[in-house]
């Protein structure tokens, strides 16, 4: 029997990975459906949630540039509470004296929409707004609740209840101030929290000594 081949090339193991020769083995990648569950993900994932909601309801016709019952009150220039397209576009400051029931805040914010996608997508644009204040209040609504009870399952519950909440939908498509108050007042809150958690307490020092 012959002796084996003293030239025969030996078997050389696998050349390390890259990541492995850097120091220790890769750290596992996150998928996308596990950053979606933590504390940062779910927040986002439920305003989105809820944005394609009512975007859905918008293109089913929930808006408020067509009434299903009555078409002549379709239009912007129909509700009387709002100042009409002409002299938004022309003379704005009409909103100060024109009548009590006509807040200028609420016309200034339409102003800002009317001017930056046009005409000829107002009032949907103004939709727009009010939709993207409703996901804000979902994903607020999620980060207050967790601060409170400390607990993910009761947050989001708290944030899918806002999310799938129809008359947070319902009002969105509703030409009147409801859903900017509602932002406004949470926001509110959300701040405060902020604040709180953050040791900011000075501002609050000084606003309890001037009152």
């Amino acid at each position: 029997m012959s002796a084996p081949c003293e030239n025969a090339p030996v078997s050389q193991p696998s050349p390390p990975s890259a990541a492995r020769s850097a120091g220790g083995p890769p750290a596992p990648s996150k998928s996308f459906a596990r950053a979606c569950l933590d504390h940062r993900g779910l927040p986002l994932g439920l305003a989105l949630l809820h944005v394609a909601l009512a975007l859905c309801e918008y293109c089913r016709g929930l808006n408020f540039t067509v009434h299903p019952d009555h078409p002549e009150r379709a239009g912007w220039d129909w509700y009387w509470q709002v100042l009409s397209r002409a002299d938004l576009l022309g003379r704005p400051w009409l909103s100060l004296w024109h009548l009590h029931d006509q807040p200028p805040g609420f016309s200034l914010w339409a102003w800002l929409w009317l001017h930056l996608c046009g005409s000829a997508h107002f009032p949907a644009s103004l939709q727009l707004g009010y939709v993207l204040m409703g996901a804000a209040v979902v994903a607020m609504t999620f980060e207050l609740t967790l601060a409170l009870t400390a607990s993910r399952p009761w947050a989001l519950a708290a944030g899918l209840l806002m999310a799938l909440n129809p008359a947070l939908i319902l009002y969105e498509a509703y030409l009147l101030y409801d859903i900017p108050v509602v932002f406004l007042l949470t926001a509110t809150a959300w701040c405060l929290w902020r604040a709180l958690a953050g040791g900011r307490r000075r501002w609050l020092e000084r606003l309890r000594l001037r009152s």
